[in-house]
């Protein structure tokens, strides 16, 4: 039996890979046509004597032969949510316009209304292009404050902002994103694409059924080799890796049976429940326990606060440098009284 050959393996069943496949279910994508022509293909689509039950679902004219492989399991945005789950994130921390339907820009906006979740969305603050009226503008302006927060004088030009997207500058929480993305694959036929597997290796030579994948200089017959952790083989025409930086934990060294009683990777937060087994054990049993977190970022601020959220008395930052007055981090501990800023080192 011959070995099936996809056209398009995608390894990564997060936003990323769920976007790539929806992209190549789309036939009008919004960011190759313009609202316009958008609008006059749909109406073209609609009164063109076809029978609108013929195609529930986008795409069905010409579909490419789709696998997805997915380490976590074979769902989508099962490591996603894993991840937001373990560090408590309840919202994105991106616009509504960042999302994996192709075909409409306000896609997400548009779900949240229809299905009146609006409550759910957080504005972004202070954001630029936020609704201003033009009395707060002259207002400002005669105060000698700029529009942006800078300096400015009365004769100084008012600085315009299109304010189109002014429902853009809210950001949906993590249960509306996923339910929409569930949406977008049950719309574009994606739900059975997935399927669990560690990719171990990639190649890619000139196959053939009978002898496999060989390295020749073959441009009309040459494939990806793509072999999971169980050995088994796959053959694609393009592969599309969209597994994010995560990954293989990088520590400084290996780490010894007690240190990895203590210690943890920022991957592995989903596999242990969050906190190492040692702290665990300190906190169950009331005594004071201390966490150092090696990072300044986004991930490293969450950590914290869920650290501080779940009883560690103690929680040090360390970071290459300071904070920067702009620094989003900043906006993760500014409801937290007990967490001091990091400290550079």
């Amino acid at each position: 039996m011959a070995t099936p050959i996809h056209d398009i393996l995608i390894i990564g069943a997060g936003p990323a890979g769920l976007a790539v496949a929806a992209r190549l279910r789309e036939p009008t994508p919004s960011a190759v046509f313009t609202d316009a022509e958008h609008n006059r293909y749909q109406w073209i689509k609609k009164h063109s004597g076809r029978n609108r039950n013929d195609d529930t679902k986008i795409g069905n004219t010409h579909r490419l032969d789709i696998k997805v492989l997915d380490s976590s399991g074979p769902n989508w945005l099962r490591s996603w949510m894993a991840n937001f789950a373990a560090l408590g994130i309840s919202h994105l921390r991106s616009p509504m316009f960042f999302h994996p339907c192709p075909r409409d820009r306000d896609g997400l906006l548009a779900f949240a209304q229809e299905t009146g979740r609006c409550d759910e969305c957080v504005e972004i603050a202070n954001c630029v292009g936020k609704s201003m009226s033009k009395h707060r503008q002259k207002k400002r302006v005669a105060k000698g404050q700029g529009i942006g927060g800078g300096s400015a004088t009365k004769n100084a030009p008012v600085l315009e902002i299109d304010e189109r997207d002014r429902k853009d500058y809210f950001t949906p929480s993590a249960e509306v994103f996923c339910d929409y993305c569930r949406d977008v694959a049950e719309r574009y036929g994606l739900e059975d694409l997935v399927e669990e597997g560690q990719v171990a290796s990639i190649d890619f030579g000139t196959y053939d059924g009978e002898v496999g994948l060989r390295h020749e200089d073959d441009p009309a017959a040459r494939l990806f080799k793509v072999t999971t952790a169980d050995g088994e083989s796959r053959f694609a025409k393009v592969v599309v890796l969209a597994i994010g930086p995560g990954g293989k934990p990088n520590m400084p060294r290996q780490l010894s049976a007690c240190e990895k009683e203590g210690a943890c990777h920022s991957t592995q937060l989903p596999k242990q429940m969050f906190l190492a087994p040692r702290v665990v054990q300190k906190i169950g049993k009331r005594v004071p326990a201390t966490v150092m977190i090696v990072g300044g970022g986004l991930t490293a601020a969450q950590i914290a606060n869920q650290c501080i959220d779940n009883g560690v008395s103690r929680v040090f930052m360390v970071m290459r440098s300071g904070l920067k007055r702009t620094s989003p981090v900043k906006d993760v501990f500014k409801n937290q009284k007990r967490t001091s800023l990091p400290y550079p080192a």
